[in-house]
């Protein structure tokens, strides 16, 4: 069996952050990128209701499911923390520079 790279990130959440957990819990998967933006532990999500605040008129959503997972061996109020910190500059990003990806492949070759 090989190795397994899940590349991820502060914009990875909800079932990605499910998954991320999972993985990161019953694998031996190497994490590359930033800390992921869900919890580790689960999180609250699914159906919600409405509320509309009675001064401001603001509307909003409240979701009421709440999805624990059975992981553990990490400090509770975070996400999946990465093995490998890699965080893109913004010249990366402008110059459409994957360095996520150019680091995954680097590790690989070694």
């Amino acid at each position: 069996m090989g190795n397994l790279y899940i590349l991820a990130g502060g914009v990875t959440y909800s079932g990605g952050a499910e998954f991320c957990s999972l993985v990161k819990n019953y694998t031996k998967a190497t994490f590359i990128g930033e800390e992921v933006g869900g919890g580790y532990y689960g999180n609250t999500s699914g159906y919600s209701f409405s509320l509309t605040l009675p001064n401001t008129k603001i509307e909003i959503e409240i979701p009421i499911v709440r999805f624990a997972l059975d992981v553990g061996g990490q400090k509770k109020g975070t996400g999946v923390i990465p093995d490998f910190k890699v965080e893109p500059t913004i010249n990366d990003f402008l110059k459409g520079i994957d360095t996520e990806m150019n680091f995954t492949i680097g590790l690989i070759k070694k």
